[in-house]
């Protein structure tokens, strides 16, 4: 196996040196990409600050690492992909969903959007919608910070970090002094929160729950919960492309990883409340779980919402769990699903669907908080849906024709917001919206991998959602502060 070897050269390295020697070569990545004849795959590197982390300086003997050492390790442990079972060149058959649910799903902590609404969204969500759960006190025993200040300060970061006259990859003082205006005496509560350093780096031998290193490849870097490491001179941005998914959901992250299924369900009911303010401002006609209710024979499953009489709507706060992500096979993936997609097709959409009024065309969406990697409902289908759906509806003299897969969408919270804004402000009709979607998908020449990427299809214009506005107001701050300098 090439990992294991990969693994046991790394043993014959000092620690400290491997691990500078890395975060400079990162840097050269992220600042000189244009000069390199060969295009890095950066998150490689990622995988090999993980490894230094837990393997490193295990010999009696140790050599000193330098960048070119770094580069050599991160060409082999690109060549450890190859031994995953749904990769290219393996000797069973090759199943492109898969490998491209695989795919997806390693690359896309990266490549998620951030944005001004990213923060207003988190605002609603964690301090708006309050109930009495205390979310809000629970963030503060874990993290001596408030959620507002913590989301100022991750706000104040993604800031920093666009402005290419002050970002060099480094945090200095001016970062500091930043956040202190806004979140007086804060900054390094803030920012040690999300370091890592020598000391702190046994958290990551704790959390190496995949121990198979072809696997461990593919995994999301945990450096996308800690993306600062502080090398006892200076504190040093890994990457700034894991900061995307970091202002996103370390919030949620850290919640649910801390409180466990108490936060879920909490989190659960805030989501749910959080769709209908989209449905609300869109100006589609819907009814509620309750109003739907009244309207069924049989009411033990019923979805979140129904538009227009016939798309179902149903929330799912999924946790994208490692294994199933980097092994999306069948088996697993059913598993980890049935309690949460797969209950939300079968028990509740083709439920609800058979016993309304078949005059119109029926299509589902499940919302969730984070996107799903598996592409679309038919690719689901493939992929882990047919078997249960087709069970469930034998059992409960369903007719499954009712909702077909390529009627179902997996839609995300910021891209529902994005289609919510293009509902409101350019006048259009989700079923529309949906139709289009569903056309697309059946060429693979216009076929879309998640359906955010429909909506760039559309002339979009700026976020403007009330909503939305009300958690930008959090953002004030800024302008006081400018009035008072």
């Amino acid at each position: 196996m090439i990992g294991d070897e990969v693994i046991k050269e790394i043993e014959e390295y000092e620690t400290k040196s491997l691990v500078i020697s890395i975060l400079n070569a990162l840097k050269l990545l992220e600042f000189e990409e244009r000069n390199f004849e060969k295009n890095w795959p950066f998150w490689n590197f990622f995988t090999l600050l993980k490894w230094s982390l837990i393997h490193s300086g295990k010999q009696k003997k140790l050599r000193l690492a330098h960048v070119q050492d770094v580069f050599y390790l991160a060409e082999i442990i690109e060549k450890i992909k190859g031994e995953h079972d749904f990769y290219p060149g393996k000797e069973h058959e090759f199943d492109l969903n898969k490998f491209m649910a695989l795919i997806a799903y390693h690359q896309s902590y990266f490549q998620l959007s951030v944005r001004k609404d990213s923060f207003a969204r988190q605002i609603i969500i964690y301090n708006q919608l309050t109930s009495k759960s205390k979310v809000e006190n629970d963030f503060f025993q874990l993290t001596g910070l408030l959620l507002n200040e913590f989301i100022i300060a991750s706000f104040i970061l993604w800031a920093y970090t666009e402005n290419s006259d002050s970002y060099g990859g480094l945090i200095r003082a001016d970062l500091n002094d930043l956040i202190n205006m806004t979140v007086p005496g804060k900054a390094d509560i803030f920012l040690n929160l999300i370091s890592l350093d020598f000391q702190k780096a046994p958290i990551i031998k704790e959390e190496n729950k995949v121990k198979n290193p072809c696997l461990q490849v593919f995994e999301w870097p945990i450096f996308t919960r800690y993306p600062i490491f502080d090398t006892g001179i200076q504190k040093v941005i890994i990457h700034k492309k894991l900061l995307n998914y970091f202002l996103n959901f370390y919030t949620y992250d850290l919640l649910k990883n801390r409180l466990g299924e108490e936060f879920s369900d909490e989190f659960g009911r805030r989501l749910e409340r959080y769709i209908e303010l989209g449905l609300i401002e869109s100006g589609v006609s819907f009814k509620n779980e309750s109003l739907l209710k009244k309207d069924l024979k049989r009411s033990s499953n019923c979805v979140d919402y129904i538009v227009n009489d016939n798309i179902l709507i149903e929330c799912k706060a999924i946790e994208q769990k490692p294994y199933p992500s980097i092994y999306p096979s069948s088996d697993v993936l059913v598993k980890w699903l049935k309690s949460s997609l797969i209950k939300a097709y079968c028990k509740q959409m083709l439920s609800v669907a058979n016993q309304l009024s078949r005059e119109k065309e029926f299509f589902g969406i499940i919302v969730t908080h984070k996107e799903t990697h598996f592409g679309t409902g038919k690719d689901a289908w493939v992929s882990f849906l047919n078997e249960p759906a087709h069970d469930f509806a034998e059992k409960n003299n369903l007719d499954i024709n009712v909702l077909p897969p390529e009627n179902l969408f997996f839609i995300d919270i910021a891209a529902w917001d994005k289609l919510m804004n293009l509902l409101k402000n350019k006048n259009l009709a989700l079923e529309d919206v949906l139709m289009r979607a569903k056309a697309n998908n059946s060429d693979p020449k216009t076929k879309k991998h998640y359906f955010s990427m429909h909506l760039d299809d559309y002339e979009m214009g700026c976020m403007n959602l009330d909503y939305i506005n009300k958690g930008y107001k959090v953002f004030d701050i800024f302008e006081q502060l400018q009035r008072d300098c």
